[in-house]
């Protein structure tokens, strides 16, 4: 259930609508609650990518930031729900997000960016990102440049305003590889590349919510993020050492970031753009 949701929790597949040609084969479906979009086992990147995608968005929403609502729910032998290309989804726990109607994805103008309602989400963004390393937004080295992974919602009109949201974590943590013990490593926990920076983003940096989620960061308690990864099930694979390395990684990296992220943030910055 997402920290700052309204408790959206879908317990029943009714219909498959869809399936997507993204990593996971994502899926759209109707539940006894709405359409969602649904990440299952058996997908092409592992039921890895489901933990990551479900305690990234965890994370987010601890920080603060707007996320899509998001939920856990089982999925029956009996559910027939399409692979694009893969096979079926396996039976089992899955990871499923509200379909929102008035959602659009970037489409990596600035236009869009300068009708923001909340330009101190993109902060945010690449605050969680950097946090948890996901490289599949804008990787550091700025090869991977999927504007598809950054997700808006319209406001009630008249405003006519965006609003940004934080999703789409499947690659957090190991860049899509397999999350293994090593990931408590200095490497990993001391990483001082920028993640999810388009250079269209750099105006909108705000120093100062830099430093409040830089802050906020240094409080993260052991408790928190273990009752995080208690409810990630079994069946995604963080189990044992891993899990134990990952509760160790998301913390000494939380720690890093509180005392070192305004300098990494600023080392990375355009001195010709500067920030907001």
């Amino acid at each position: 259930m997402p920290l700052n949701g309204d408790g959206w929790t879908p317990s029943e597949f009714h219909r498959f609508i869809e399936s997507l040609g993204t990593a996971t084969r994502t899926a759209l479906v109707d539940t006894n609650i709405g359409t969602g979009y649904l990440k299952g086992l058996g997908n092409p990147e592992g039921p890895q990518a489901l933990a990551a995608e479900y305690i990234g968005s965890e994370l987010a929403s601890w920080l603060g930031l707007r996320t899509l609502d998001y939920a856990i729910m089982n999925i029956r032998a009996t559910d027939e729900i399409p692979l694009r290309g893969a096979g079926m989804v396996q039976s089992g726990p899955a990871f499923i997000s509200r379909n929102e109607d008035k959602a659009q994805p970037w489409d990596g103008t600035a236009d869009m960016l300068n009708r923001l309602s909340n330009p101190e989400g993109v902060t945010g963004l690449i605050v969680i990102d950097t946090w948890i390393r996901n490289c599949d937004r804008s990787s550091p080295d700025r090869r991977r440049r999927h504007v598809d992974n950054v997700l808006f919602i319209w406001e009630p009109k008249p405003k006519r305003k965006l609003r940004i949201l934080a999703m789409d974590f499947t690659h957090a943590f190991n860049c899509g590889n397999e999350i293994t013990h090593r990931i408590s490593g200095i490497d990993f926990t001391k990483d001082e590349r920028l993640y999810g920076l388009f250079p269209e983003f750099e105006a909108l940096i705000n120093p100062q919510i830099v430093d409040d989620l830089a802050e906020k960061l240094g409080t993260l308690t052991r408790r928190e993020v273990q009752q995080i990864l208690d409810a990630v099930p079994a069946e995604w694979e963080i189990n044992g050492r891993v899990r134990s390395s990952l509760i160790s990684f998301i913390l000494e990296r939380a720690r890093f970031l509180s005392e070192n992220l305004g300098q990494i943030v600023k080392g990375h910055m355009n001195p010709v753009t500067g920030g907001a």
